[in-house]
């Protein structure tokens, strides 16, 4: 203490929060006396009236927490497309930006990889206000709780597509044979796409001009895009199950045996896949179909929407999914 009294008046910097203090505030501090802790008082005995006993402090500010967690989770919500389209990003980037308050960057992004997924964890009032916003630019959005909302499908494993007939969808499941078919009014969405691939020695070429023999049996429909990509069509088709799970068919172009067309079947892979399409979109008229798979059933495979990723092609199949809960398609008979 006389080593401290030596020092006052004189400054010293604290080495934690770099302040400068004066050394007689510090020794009129430390020579105020000290009161001793007050001896905490015994706990009262269980009364046999456990509603008069006061509430621990701690668990209602948890339980208090966890309500409005619980609460703020279940107003968020996706906002969606309704359906196909082309939008500007320097247009609404900045809309979805300064409604959802998001980063400009992040709305970019989003409008980038969403695949019709244009913001996701927005409160229930900010999605309500964006969905207005851009109905007035002509863009048709819907809100959907993000607890609704459905997660990743279970894929079925399957050999090939038998048929796409009035009775259903027959597929062969194993390779033995075994056979399985998936009725109509259990579909509830159906997606297609051209994937971009890396090209592989001595295939960027079509494949159509390789071996005609192969035709009939689906073999990939690979067209050159420059060097370095091809190009692979594809279909999702989505279907809910007696159980209730939904699960997913992804069904290749090379994937079906396309003589089931008889005398509809045609030359070229695009050509049978095309009719392939067509047959789905005629016997599953009460599921979601997006315009890019009515625009390849009807032959115009360049207007298929492109998915350079498997993150793109995943949140494709979710919007879809998003799409055929908000009308409905999902819920029980």
């Amino acid at each position: 203490m006389d080593a401290v009294r030596s020092q006052v008046g004189k400054r010293m910097q604290c080495p934690a929060c770099w302040q400068i203090f004066r050394i007689r505030e510090l020794q009129a501090v430390e020579s105020q006396p000290v009161s001793p802790p007050p001896t905490p008082a015994p706990e009262a005995p269980a009364t046999g009236h456990p509603e008069k006993l006061l509430p621990d402090a701690d668990a209602a500010v948890d339980r208090t927490f966890l309500s409005r967690r619980r609460t703020e989770i279940g107003e968020t919500v996706l906002v969606c497309l309704a359906h196909e389209q082309k939008l500007n990003p320097l247009v609404v980037a900045p809309l979805i930006s300064g409604i959802a308050g998001v980063a400009l960057r992040d709305a970019k992004l989003q409008l980038g990889t969403g695949m019709g997924i244009l913001a996701e964890g927005v409160d229930a009032a900010r999605a309500k206000h964006l969905v207005e916003a851009l109905a007035g630019l002509g863009i048709e959005a819907f809100a959907l709780p993000s607890d609704a909302a459905p997660g990743a499908p279970s894929k079925l494993p399957f050999v090939c597509i038998d048929a796409a007939a009035e009775s259903g969808l027959h597929v062969q499941v194993t390779p033995e044979g075994a056979a399985r078919s998936f009725p109509w009014s259990a579909m509830v969405a159906g997606i297609c796409t051209v994937g971009e691939l890396p090209v592989v020695p001595g295939t960027g070429v079509e494949v159509d001009r390789l071996m005609p023999g192969l035709l009939g049996l689906g073999a990939p429909v690979r067209t050159s895009r420059g060097r370095g990509t091809i190009q692979e069509l594809s279909s999702r088709l989505i279907f809910r199950e007696a159980s209730g799970n939904v699960c997913v068919l992804a069904v290749q172009a090379r994937r079906i045996r396309y003589s089931y067309l008889g005398d509809r079947q045609l030359t070229g892979t695009r050509q049978n896949f095309a009719l392939f399409l067509a047959d789905v979109m005629k016997w599953a008229g009460r599921a979601f179909l997006p315009q890019g798979f009515r625009a390849a059933a009807g032959g115009d495979i360049a207007n298929a929407r492109r998915v350079q990723d498997a993150t793109r092609a995943a949140n494709y199949l979710r919007w879809a999914l998003c799409c055929a809960i908000a009308r409905g398609l999902l819920a029980p008979d």
